[in-house]
């Protein structure tokens, strides 16, 4: 639970390793069952390839129903190998949950009895330990890493009340708020024939979303989890080919695959030309946020993107020559993103903008930077000593060092879980813990360091960001400034947007545009709601056009 409270604010900032802290692992079998009624199977995709499977039984007799059930699959290398077995009423209300797994730090079983609005838990392995917390009679069980669950969620939407309808779930040890919307019924494309089946959004505590797509007896045929970059369908079915995206559209841009060094390394991306008379265009350099992102702001194995392709798109069928990249160790770029720092990320923007420099069809006195979240600050650092860019955009910029930005969002994700008050300190405390150890102020045992996983490695990244002050480095940045957020962003606050602006007037920068745009999140799309993480997983969002609008009509006036 330590390891999970210390991680969590890191992945929200870099939305990659969400799955692998949230799943258990086993090999053990949870029991016998009483004879069975229903059997089927699942296959689990993660990252788009076919990575496991989930084997489940149901048995309906009298006024019991039980849930035998396995999931064997694979994520980032990790093998997730979880048994469970659910006794539940025929309303679904659970009485009894048994899970048998094995964590970072050990095997355990879970013994969960469900009765008077609580759920009393037994746990072994590690530290043994028993506890209770409240949860509804009528909760649903959504373990993680456990599919299957879901068909219940489908059985218990009114489709003919329709709307959002709102339940709980137990996922172990916490209770979350489900909020389930139908969105009507849609063709979905199998390699083996195309369903027109009924399509649930599942807004899950407002933190992840996930897809359910059913026929009319409730048959659950895929699951898609985009912030897991996770997709489940059922047996005898496979994803179908996906549907054109922006390559469909008009493009007045001829497209070049480029390599260029940076030290060492090669780093690949994509320039697009504006083909139009001119000869030397305006230049636009995309910066990408935190995590390991491709040149379209994809994240290997998740399902949704910054859209950084339709970015260059728009900006280069309005004549701005655009280099948009892979970061080291992504793609086609050379190097090790996991042990990357962020003096890294600003040598290869550097190597970038000397690559631009280079080419025939470029003006280098009109170079501009687009950094987006963690991008965001990478071009105001570089901006503050390259005096031959001659402007900068920062979407959705922090204006604090990033500790401080992590423990925002961790507050922001605790109160959206309801997590009461006391146990909210604890968890920030933890963080702080974490925190001291980054900067070389406390020590870890070796045990402590590999429960981190794959956060241990970002050790130097980190340090680096806290330590950096946003607010004096831009301070020292001469160029025009452009500062766009989305006024529903939750991962960097609209107040950071401000503070920056504030800060070049200080520093009596007078060629600086402060822009929020009130119903857009951290991704620049419109939301319907408040701007939740749980959004994300709408892939089909665009990019929002009045942003896309506003952006190049100020590079077309200012390059």
């Amino acid at each position: 639970m330590k390891k999970y409270s210390r991680i969590i604010s890191i992945i929200v900032l870099i939305l990659v390793e969400w799955t692998v802290f949230s799943l258990a692992q086993t090999s053990d079998s949870p029991g016998q069952m009483t004879p069975v009624e229903k059997t089927g199977k699942l296959i689990v995709y993660y990252g788009g390839e076919e990575s496991g499977v989930e084997v489940y039984s149901v048995s309906r007799q009298g006024g019991n129903i039980t849930l035998s059930d396995s999931s064997d699959f694979s994520v980032s290398g990790i093998s997730i190998r979880i048994n469970l077995k659910l006794d539940m009423d025929t309303l679904l209300c659970a009485k009894n949950l048994f899970i048998r797994g094995q964590a970072p730090g050990g095997a355990y079983r879970i013994n969960t009895e469900f009765a008077d609005g609580k759920a009393i838990n037994q746990i072994r392995g590690g530290m043994d330990t028993t506890y209770e917390v409240p949860v509804h009679n009528d909760a649903l069980i959504l373990p993680n890493g456990i599919f299957y669950p879901y068909t219940f969620l489908v059985e218990k939407y009114d489709f003919e009340k329709g709307g959002t309808q709102e339940f709980f779930a137990y996922t172990a040890p916490l209770e979350i708020a489900l909020k389930t919307e139908d969105k009507g019924k849609e063709v979905v494309n199998f390699t083996t024939a195309s369903v027109e089946l009924r399509k649930l959004f599942v807004n899950i505590a407002g933190m992840v979303g996930a897809y359910i797509w059913a026929n009319n007896d409730g048959e659950v045929y895929k699951i898609s989890i985009p912030m897991q970059g996770i997709e489940v369908y059922q047996d005898g079915y496979r994803p179908g080919i996906a549907k054109a995206d922006v390559d469909t559209l008009q493009k007045l841009y001829a497209s070049e695959e480029v390599t260029y060094a940076s030290g060492d390394l090669k780093l690949a991306g994509t320039v697009t030309v504006p083909q139009d008379s001119v000869k030397l265009h305006p230049a636009a350099l995309i910066i990408s946020g935190s995590g390991p992102q491709d040149r379209d702001g994809k994240t290997p194995e998740l399902l949704f993107s910054v859209q950084y392709k339709t970015l260059a798109h728009h900006l280069s069928n309005s004549g701005i020559l655009v280099l948009r990249y892979d970061d080291r160790g992504v793609g086609q770029s050379q190097g090790n993103f996991q042990t990357a720092t962020l003096t890294d990320f600003v040598s290869d923007v550097r190597a970038e903008i000397s690559y631009l420099k280079t080419r025939r069809d470029v003006d280098p006195n009109r170079i501009c930077l687009i950094g987006h979240s963690e991008g965001a600050i990478i071009a105001p650092m570089v901006a503050a000593k390259d005096s031959t860019i001659e402007a900068i955009v920062l979407m959705a910029g922090p204006s604090k060092p990033l500790d401080q930005v992590l423990l925002e969002q961790k507050d922001y994700i605790l109160k959206k879980q309801n997590v009461p008050e006391e146990a909210r300190k604890q968890a920030v405390d933890q963080e702080n813990d974490f925190f001291t150890w980054v900067r070389g102020e406390k020590q870890l045992s070796a045990e402590q360091i590999q429960q981190m996983g794959k956060v241990a490695d970002k050790k130097q990244w980190l340090l680096e960001h806290f330590r950096h002050d946003p607010i004096q480095t831009i301070k020292s940045v001469k160029c025009r400034v452009l500062i766009l957020q989305g006024g529903k962003d939750h991962q960097v606050l609209e107040y950071h947007a401000q503070a920056l602006n504030q800060a070049l007037d200080d520093a009596m920068n007078n060629n600086h545009t402060l822009k929020i745009f009130p119903d857009l999140d951290h991704l620049f799309c419109k939301t319907e709601g408040e701007g939740d993480y749980a959004e994300y997983a709408n892939t089909e969002r665009p990019i929002d056009s009045e942003f896309l609008d506003y952006l190049t009509g100020w590079l077309k006036k200012e390059l």
